[in-house]
């Protein structure tokens, strides 16, 4: 009992009981004195003694009423709601910020850990759904497991007020999670729960979480956002287990955890009935799995496409049934239709950091929207601070600006240094340096890169893009296989690419050949096309002009 009263009284000073006390006795004393006064030289003294009982009868009413101006904490609260469905302005401090740690596995089995991702990634979500509150992305907080940094220091550098931390302990069916809730500053605990139940109650429990967070924080949902919070893809709990065990294996990107993925997520559609949730994630598997070169048959893309469709049939404002239409789109080749879709995905769910980064890429890369673009890249830097692919997709993003081409190099750099693995960062630093007037030090890194190793078919292109800045034709030519030479056709981000380098060794036929293929599979991209400084020698040609000049129109009727 002794250990509830902390938590009895940061709840009183919390629902401001006692302030309602203090008010209490200065209005009660008030009309004390008062009623002395008046009563009696009108001769009605004995109606004080009614007077005084009536006063301190209402004290103990007052404070009930004040700690009861939030509903009881058994009973499921009603978040404050807005008038109207418009966003809530800022609180004039500034916007609220929290990270919400990985909740600790404390199961018997350690292979329960999915299950407190799972519950960390729908919290986060959760929360994500509050305009007045910038929430540290899953990817970002997923890199902080395990981590032995204080609280402090975590919410310093990830410049968040506050910090969420738990633990989930699961044993066959029965759950009991516990949640805190710190101000970082003061390293105070504001709010501390812990729920025992069963896997059913799951739902209910995250919800009360969530709820219990947007109430210790003071935040004010609208209508939709309210709605946003309550609403569940996922009914049952099993299907639920499902879908958080293959989004484990979906993450880990190899042939063995994807066909994992693939296994648990049909039977849960045999098990539990048609799901849009499950038939996009898994349209999503068999989609990455042949983008990611662990199979090869274009089949598997098919069986994506019908997956996301049924999803999308199911629940028609499924996020993850578009996000693999796009992207099936940006591998075939639609790249407005991609761009289309990628947008609409995030409108179906602004908070989820994988569509916010495709969408930007596609905004900026294919359609030119640059403003579009890049403020949604920037927003994602400010969620997802710790994924190194975000700062390099931003800055490529920023090359295409003309007045923030200098944070392409710093942002690709970063990302670099941040432990980016992936063979094309240094070919990405070098294209940024290069783009923006510093030949010499894009030469360096190529030369480096290459000194280190890269795998085909970066390297050939490494040593083509090397060629090219040297002005050296035969080198740049020569690199140029016949394999990373189709592998550049057919990647949707690569042929207006290679046409620069082309246009740098004066090959103007190639270089027009591939701008018209980026063109035909509707790459739109206006601005590229008129500024681009590695297609300075294609500028004056007629054939050139008109390309560019018949482009323009289509970017400027373009709409999302």
């Amino acid at each position: 009992m002794a250990s509830e009263l902390p938590h009895f009284l940061v709840e009183l000073k919390r629902r401001k009981v006692y302030h309602v006390a203090a008010a209490y006795v200065v209005v009660g004393l008030g009309t004390l004195g008062a009623a002395e006064l008046i009563l009696d030289p009108l001769g009605l003294g004995a109606l004080r003694t009614a007077v005084v009982v009536l006063v301190l009868v209402g004290f103990p009413i007052a404070l009930v009423l004040a700690w009861a101006y939030e509903v009881r904490p058994e009973e499921s609260r009603t978040l404050e709601t807005e008038a109207t469905d418009a966003p809530e302005a800022p609180a004039a401090e500034g916007r609220k910020s929290i990270v919400v740690l990985p909740f600790d596995n404390m199961s018997p089995d350690p292979g329960d850990a999915y299950f407190c991702d799972g519950l960390t990634e729908e919290i986060i979500t959760d929360l994500s759904h509050a305009s007045s509150l910038r929430v540290i992305s899953r990817n970002s907080a997923m890199v902080l497991k395990g981590t032995e940094k204080d609280t402090r220091t975590i919410a310093r550098e990830l410049d968040v007020q506050y910090v969420l931390e738990g633990s989930v302990r699961k044993a066959g069916e029965n759950l009991r999670i516990t949640a805190q809730l710190i101000d970082a500053e003061t390293d105070a605990h504001l709010w501390a729960e812990k729920y025992d139940g069963v896997l059913n109650d799951v739902f209910g429990i995250q919800e009360k979480v969530s709820k219990s967070i947007v109430e210790a924080l003071h935040l004010r949902f609208t209508p939709t956002q309210q709605e946003r919070l309550s609403r569940r893809s996922i009914d049952d709990p099993r299907a639920y287990e499902c879908y958080l065990r293959a989004r484990h294996d979906l993450h880990l990107c190899s042939r063995e955890s994807y066909r994992r993925a693939i296994s648990t997520l049909e039977s849960g559609l045999e098990l539990f009935g048609e799901n849009a949730v499950l038939l996009a994630t898994l349209g999503n598997v068999y989609f990455w799995q042949v983008d990611v070169g662990v199979e090869r048959d274009p089949g598997l893309l098919d069986r994506a496409r019908e997956l996301a469709e049924r999803a999308l049939a199911l629940d028609p404002a499924s996020a993850q049934g578009r996000m693999v239409l796009a992207n099936l789109e940006r591998r075939g080749g639609n790249l407005t239709t991609c761009a289309r879709l990628m947008m609409e995905a995030h409108e179906a769910d602004p908070s989820d950091p994988g569509i916010i980064l495709l969408a930007g890429l596609t905004a900026v890369g294919y359609v030119g929207q640059h403003p579009v673009g890049t403020e949604l890249l920037d927003r994602l830097l400010a969620v997802d601070p710790l994924t190194p692919i975000n700062y390099m997709v931003a800055g490529l993003a920023h090359l295409y600006s003309e007045d923030s081409r200098s944070t392409g190099v710093e942002y690709t750099r970063k990302a670099y240094e941040m432990g980016l693995a992936m063979p094309w960062a240094r070919f990405w630093i070098a294209y940024a340096l290069a783009y923006n007037d510093r030949p010499d030090e894009a030469i360096r890194e190529l030369r480096e890169a290459l000194e280190d190793g890269l795998p085909a078919p970066t390297g050939p292109m490494a040593r083509f893009f090397l060629g090219a800045l040297r002005g050296n034709r035969g080198e740049a030519l020569g690199a140029l296989d016949p394999e990373t030479r189709e592998y550049a056709w057919n990647d949707p981000d690569f042929p207006p690419v290679c046409a620069g380098m082309f246009a740098l060794v004066d090959e103007k036929e190639q270089a027009l050949e591939w701008s018209q293929h980026a063109v035909s599979r509707g790459y739109i991209n206006y601005p590229f096309f008129a500024t681009d400084p590695f297609l300075e020698g294609l500028r004056g040609d007629v054939r050139f002009e008109r390309l560019v000049a018949e482009l323009k129109p289509k970017w400027e009727a373009f709409e999302f």
